[in-house]
C-alpha cells in the first residue's frame, strides 16, 4: 500500500502549514463546511497552543540566564520539571500540517502517521483503497473539494467539504473523531463502529449500519437497508458470511446482550477491494 504523502510521484506541490496558514486556508470556507472545519481542526489549533507554553520558556532560557538571577544549571531543572509536569503540555515538535493540490491516484492509499492533518486543496480520487488514520487519535483528513474512492476505512477526524462518493466505507474511530460531510454522501454500504456521521447533503446508499454512534443527515436519505443501532433485526443477513460476529452489548436495562458485529474479515475484505455485501439479500 503507497503511504501519503511520501509516496506521491510529485511532490512539487506538497507544503508545510503553520496553523496560521492553515486557518487562513480553512476558514474563507462557507456554512456548514466552515463549521465542520473549525471542529475538526481544532484539536490541531490546542496541540498548537501546547507548543506555545513550551516554546515560551524556551524563548526565555537565554534571558533568564543574562540577568543573572538563574544559572543554567537552574534554568535546566525549571524546563525538566515543566516537561515532566502532566499540567505542561509540553511537546517536542510542532503539529504537522500537509497541503497537497488535489489529484487522482491509483492503487491503495494509506496515510503516514506522522502526519496529523492532510490539507487536499481540490478534490481527491484513489481508484483503490484509502486508509485514513492516525498515530494521534485528534489527527484529522480535510479535503477542500469532493473525495471518491473505492473502498475506505476511516479511523481519525475526516472533513469533505463537497461530496462524498464511495463503495464501501467502515469508520471507527473508537468514538473519538468524527466524519463530517458538507455534501452529498453516496455509498453502496456504511459500517459505523465508534465514530459519528454528519452529512449535510443527501444520503443515497445500499445499506448503512450504525452500531454505536449516530448518523445525521441534513438532506434526504435513500436507504432501503438502515441499523440505526446494533438492536436492529437482521442486519446480519445484509452482509456475506463470515462479516459479522457475536459481541457484548449493554442494553437499556443494564443487560448483556449477544448482537452481530463487523469481524476482522469484513475489515480485510475491505482492504482488498471486494465488498462485504450478501448478494442472495441486496
Amino acid at each position: 500500500m503507497a503511504l501519503l504523502i511520501d509516496d506521491l510521484p510529485d511532490q512539487a506541490g506538497v507544503s508545510r502549514l503553520t496553523i496560521v496558514q492553515a486557518k487562513q486556508l480553512l476558514y474563507r470556507r462557507p456554512g456548514k463546511a466552515k463549521q465542520f472545519l473549525q471542529r475538526a481542526f481544532a484539536p490541531i489549533e490546542d496541540l498548537a497552543h501546547d507548543l506555545g507554553a513550551g516554546e515560551s520558556l524556551k524563548d526565555m532560557r537565554e534571558a533568564l540566564i543574562e540577568t543573572g538571577a538563574f544559572s543554567t544549571e537552574q534554568v535546566d531543572r525549571i524546563e525538566a520539571a515543566s516537561s515532566a509536569s502532566p499540567s505542561a503540555g509540553v511537546i517536542s515538535e510542532a503539529p504537522v500540517v500537509i497541503c497537497i493540490p488535489g489529484m487522482q491516484l491509483h492503487g491503495d492509499w494509506s496515510l503516514n502517521l506522522e502526519v496529523d492533518c492532510l490539507i487536499v486543496d481540490g478534490d481527491l480520487s484513489v481508484d483503490g483503497t484509502l486508509e485514513i488514520a492516525h498515530s494521534l487519535d485528534d489527527g484529522s483528513v480535510i479535503v477542500l473539494g469532493s473525495l471518491n474512492a473505492h473502498n475506505m476505512t476511516c479511523e481519525g477526524w475526516l472533513v469533505v467539504c463537497g461530496d462524498l462518493a464511495v463503495h464501501h466505507v467502515h469508520a471507527g474511530s473508537g468514538n473519538d473523531c468524527a466524519m463530517l460531510i458538507a455534501g452529498n454522501l453516496s455509498a453502496r454500504s456504511v459500517i459505523e463502529t465508534g465514530q459519528e456521521i454528519f452529512v449535510a447533503g443527501n444520503v443515497h446508499a445500499e445499506a448503512i449500519a450504525m452500531f454505536q454512534n449516530e448518523l445525521t443527515v441534513g438532506g434526504q436519505m435513500q436507504c432501503p437497508h438502515y441499523a440505526p443501532d446494533w438492536r436492529t433485526p437482521g442486519v446480519v443477513t445484509w452482509f456475506d458470511s463470515g462479516m459479522m460476529d457475536e459481541s457484548a452489548f449493554q442494553d437499556d436495562d443494564g443487560s448483556t446482550v449477544l448482537a452481530p458485529y463487523p469481524s476482522d474479515d469484513y475489515v480485510e475484505r475491505l482492504a482488498t477491494g471486494a465488498s462485504p455485501l450478501s448478494r442472495n439479500h441486496l
